[in-house]
């Protein structure tokens, strides 16, 4: 694999040098990889003119940085998925007709998505001054289960267009997510304030036990403190799910306070 040395003309013209009988250009205010023995010959022969561009990682940053970014969110480990679900089926001569089969609902069991991003190539001026393409490496993108994060736009429509393809029947293990909000649970909440913002966001929902109830029934203190965070993260596994879905409605603050001022810790249930 060549070593590649980025370097940048700051001249308004353009520059050029004399390699093994070739002519090799590089245009005005521009910059670009060449072989590190070019790359070296410009620097030597156009000193404090070419400089090297060794900040490339730099200035990709500052140019992702004013794309448009996107939330996915992880959907799988939701349990109130389904059990199972139902698959698209194949033609089954013997039967005369299209067999379909239940299987495990793919997003009933967490799970980190994993999708190998290829790269591409990188243009870079070999030392013939021809130019000539380097296959990058892909690199792995991640998103853990109960997580959100942010993607450039096409980095995450690539992701959903995958979601559901490659062998895969089945679409839903990712979302486009809303933003996190000003206004919303976590897992330093209290157990009770963390089932009413559920109650208020899914009515329908499990809420499980409230403190009391979990306190009322186990004596031992130190025991008591385990099922109540056990119980904490019972209720976030399902507040996540209501938090990414843009089609749920969320309490605001206002509303939030409101039920909480109305309402005894008893009358949470």
């Amino acid at each position: 694999m060549p070593e590649l040395v980025g370097i940048q003309n700051k001249s308004p013209r353009a520059k050029s040098i004399l390699f093994r009988g070739r002519e090799i250009i590089i245009d005005g205010h521009s910059s670009g990889d060449f072989d590190k023995s070019v790359a070296e010959k410009f620097l030597e022969v156009h000193r404090g003119v070419i400089t090297r561009a060794d900040d490339i990682g730099t200035v990709y940053e500052a140019d992702l940085a004013t794309q448009e970014m996107v939330w996915l969110a992880n959907m799988t480990g939701n349990p109130d998925s389904p059990e199972t679900a139902e698959t698209a089926g194949h033609w089954s001569k013997a039967a005369g007709n299209i067999v379909r089969s239940n299987v495990p609902h793919p997003c009933r069991e967490a799970m980190t998505i994993r999708r190998p991003y290829d790269l591409g190539q990188k243009e870079y001026v070999a030392k013939d001054g021809a130019p000539e393409g380097l296959n990058l490496q892909s690199v792995m993108i991640e998103l853990p289960p109960y997580t959100r994060r942010q993607f450039p736009k096409d980095i995450a429509s690539w992701m959903l267009t995958r979601d559901g393809t490659a062998g895969q029947e089945f679409s839903g293990r990712l979302m486009k997510s809303r933003p996190p909000s000003a206004f919303e649970p976590d897992m330093s909440w209290e157990l009770d304030n963390m089932r009413v913002y559920l109650r208020l966001a899914d009515p329908g929902s499990t809420l499980g036990e409230s403190e009391n109830t979990i306190r009322a029934n186990i004596k031992d203190k130190k025991e008591a403190d385990i099922e109540v965070e056990k119980a904490k993260r019972r209720v976030w596994t399902r507040l996540f799910f209501c938090l990414v879905d843009p089609t749920v409605r969320l309490p605001t603050r206002s509303e939030f306070n409101e039920y909480i001022e109305k309402h005894s810790p008893k009358e949470k249930a």
